[in-house]
């Protein structure tokens, strides 16, 4: 007998987390709601489990002795302050890894912390994964079809963001005027628009 898919959602702030709450209801499914301490999203009707990356392991057998078999990230958050004061002794093991994680940048840190879960016996969700409609169809999603200087910028950005990827320094650009004016850096997508003209 197939044992149910229970999800753990550790979510952050901003509407995604909603979506996927919204998308677990309608589906009927068992969720569990997590958050990093500091940002703990508002969920109507939710309860939400703050924790402490200090404290990850300990947090992570709480998931599995409430059944959760998959777990989803969703919403935004930034890296917390961490107090060596905090940690407990499973997961300050973990520290030199994650430590080494953290250098490169949050592609980096995101792939390792992904990597702990799994090793903890979760599977990974996307968020498209429980919500599909999240995903755009494929094709061009507006009545005019771009013309050929549009389908330039569109090649120069994909080529900007593959680049900052390949670095881990972003996931972002603006392009104008047959130029990238703007690259994510590690402040974000928000600070990178925020900046512009």
């Amino acid at each position: 007998m197939t044992r149910a898919r229970t999800v753990a959602l550790i979510a952050g702030l901003g509407r995604l987390p909603q979506v996927i709450v919204d998308a677990l209801d309608r589906a009927g499914e068992a969720v569990v709601i997590a958050a990093l301490q500091g940002f703990e999203p508002d969920l109507p009707g939710h309860a939400v489990d703050a924790f402490r990356l200090e404290r990850l392991v300990p947090f992570l057998d709480r998931l599995a002795d409430r059944g959760v078999t998959h777990i989803c990230l969703a919403g935004a958050v930034r890296r917390p302050a961490l107090d060596p004061e905090l940690f407990d002794a499973r997961t300050a093991m973990l520290v030199p890894r994650i430590v080494a994680a953290m250098r490169p940048g949050d592609d980096s840190t995101l792939r390792t912390f992904l990597a702990i879960f799994e090793e903890h016996g979760f599977a990974i969700l996307g968020a498209h994964d429980l919500a599909p409609e999240l995903l755009p169809v494929e094709g061009v999603p507006t009545r005019a079809t771009p013309g050929a200087e549009a389908a330039a910028g569109a090649r120069l950005g994909e080529a900007a963001v593959a680049e900052l990827g390949q670095t881990d320094t972003g996931q972002a650009c603006v392009v104008a005027g047959g130029a990238v004016i703007a690259r994510e850096g590690p402040e974000g997508t928000d600070a990178m628009l925020a900046a512009l003209p």
